[in-house]
């Protein structure tokens, strides 16, 4: 839905422009563009779209992003859980939106009114996004031509892949270990824990979510005392160390089969053959399969490169004109100096002015959603490919870039000095104005700084010059950069190379079971009683199929300080 506006501004600008050339001149004397909305649909389309993302991003993701994340073992209890998380958050917005209005009515009393409360949580909602579009365009309208330029020296990428494979790998040992200490806990649990005690039903959900690593656990280790708050603290340890483990593997092996294939090019470029010999993949046969290597050789190590390095030029070029255009449209001069309102305001095609607005809009979108998919807070919120991305980052990701979708537009709108668009009508008048125009203008005006900060790699600069290197270990893209890290890389990734030619696979870490019958099960819990404060087992006399033998009878009560 966020990306909807790339292609929704483009028909809205044209859709404005026919209908005021019409209005002007004459239905017969205006182009029609290719795409054309009534102006009534336009402002419908606008609103579905605006207070759709508004509603998801401020209180649907957050809360079902808690929820996912919640150890607890029912739905109104994650539910509960997941509301008083976001307590906290909504406070904060509470107190800021009050904060805004008590200036509002200090400031200007006869504006206060429901249209001003109305356009303060619009205005507070957008500035945060235009706050956070700012940000992530200074990393990404950097950072995508640097790469696409840096991948087009294979040797250079190749030492990158060897020197990251050592984290990786680290990485992926400890996510095991911290698994292993919450599934011997998990082990200690189920075997102190009495067949019919009150919180036996949670641990046996506990391991039925526990991988088939959990059967070769023979003794359990860790902390004995249990309560139900620590059950529900090991269900999410349990949890979250899994997914932690499956996305570590699959970076890890991420790494490894870009290092293998970049391995066999390079090795390709400094033989005399013009064939690429691919490790793990089965050689080409056939009447045309001379002809289809040579391509495929010419390609890799010949155009391919080419490419990335033009592809990199483009980008630099698209980047240089957006953060001059957020630069100097804030500037109060006439004529305009921003590129895209220099574009617009030439008389050109309804065709010509549709890729002025779709491209630049278009790059704009995909620089702040790539760094966006880039974050990696704290190992819980990160993206990757092959389905390894938990439910958590997934919200994360999709909140911030329905909070990017009223911001981007607006954003460009005033770079471009646009101002007729059914988005205007809908939202200028909302939006943003209350904090001051000023704040509009000027504020996207740090993006040079944050430009300049991530180009000169001025971060890593600092913490190297103060001494501070242990904070920070990265990569240098140079030709000259030697650490001892890229060495054992590249003795990891011709171990591992050796491993998978010989079908050996010794990490195939967390088979998850097809069915929780696999452990099989126990006979059904009694009702789960629970005393946080002290851990009381309920034990029951049983007969027969485990009916209570003592029926009207209050339970044997029994307090266990610890399980040894």
């Amino acid at each position: 839905m966020a990306f909807s506006l790339v292609l929704l501004l483009p028909i809205d600008v044209a859709s404005s422009d026919h209908l005021d050339c019409v209005q002007s001149k004459g239905d017969k004397d205006c182009e029609k563009p290719w795409i054309q909305l009534d102006r009534d649909l336009m402002m419908i389309l606008w609103k579905v779209l605006y207070w759709t993302t508004y509603v998801l991003c401020w209180t649907a993701y957050p809360v079902l992003q808690s929820y996912t994340m919640a150890g607890e073992f029912g739905v109104g209890e994650k539910m509960l859980r997941a509301v008083k998380e976001n307590l906290i958050f909504y406070t904060i917005c509470l107190v800021v939106v009050g904060i805004l209005l008590i200036a509002i009515t200090i400031t200007r009393p006869h504006d206060m009114n429901g249209t001003a409360i109305y356009g303060v949580a619009i205005a507070a909602s957008n500035a945060w996004g235009l706050l956070v579009l700012i940000g992530l365009l200074g990393h990404g309208l950097v950072e995508i031509p640097k790469r696409l330029w840096r991948h087009a020296n294979r040797t250079l990428t190749l030492r990158h892949y060897q020197w990251q494979a050592v984290h990786q790998k680290e990485a992926f040992e400890k996510a095991k270990r911290e698994l292993m200490i919450a599934l011997k806990r998990v082990k200690k649990y189920a075997d102190k824990v009495p067949k019919h005690d009150p919180l036996r039903g949670y641990i046996e959900e506990i391991v039925e979510k526990c991988p088939m690593q959990y059967r070769d656990i023979i003794v359990g280790e860790g902390e004995a005392e249990m309560s139900y708050s620590k059950l529900v603290s090991l269900h999410r340890k349990v949890v979250f160390y899994e997914w932690e483990v499956l996305r570590s593997k699959s970076i890890y092996e991420r790494t490894l089969h870009r290092a293998f294939r970049l391995d066999d090019i390079v090795k390709a470029r400094q033989g005399s053959e013009t064939t690429i010999h691919w490790t793990f993949k089965k050689k080409r046969s056939g009447t045309f399969a001379s002809q289809i290597n040579f391509f495929e050789w010419l390609w890799k190590l010949w155009l391919e490169p080419l490419m990335l390095r033009l592809f990199a030029l483009i980008c630099a070029g698209m980047s240089l004109v957006v953060v001059y255009s957020e630069v100097v449209f804030g500037i109060p001069h006439k004529p305009n100096l921003s590129v895209f309102a220099l574009l617009y305001s030439e008389e050109v095609s309804f065709t010509l002015q549709w890729l002025f607005v779709f491209i630049p809009v278009g790059y704009i979108s995909f620089c702040a959603a790539w760094s966006l998919f880039q974050i990696r807070l704290f190992t819980y919120y990160r993206l990757l490919d092959n389905h390894q991305s938990d439910g958590g980052s997934l919200l994360f990701s999709a909140a911030y870039l329905c909070r990017l979708t009223a911001p981007m537009a607006f954003n460009y709108l005033l770079m471009a000095q646009i101002n007729n668009t059914a988005f205007s009508e809908v939202m200028g008048a909302l939006t943003l104005t209350i904090l001051g125009t000023d704040f509009n203008y000027y504020f996207p005006g740090i993006l040079i700084i944050l430009c300049l900060i991530n180009m000169f790699n001025l971060y890593t600069k600092f913490v190297t010059t103060f001494c501070l290197r242990k904070f920070v270990n990265r990569f240098v893209f140079d030709e000259s950069f030697t650490d001892s890290q890229i060495d054992r890389g590249r003795d990891l990734i011709d171990q591992e190379r050796l491993k998978r030619e010989r079908g050996i696979d010794d990490d195939s870490f967390l088979t998850i079971p097809k069915s929780p019958s696999t452990y099989g099960k126990s006979s059904p819990a009694i009702p789960r009683e629970r005393d946080d404060e002290t851990v009381r087992f309920k034990i029951y006399g049983t007969t027969g199929m485990g009916s209570p033998s003592m029926r009207g009878q209050p339970p044997v009560s029994h307090e266990i300080d610890s399980l040894t």
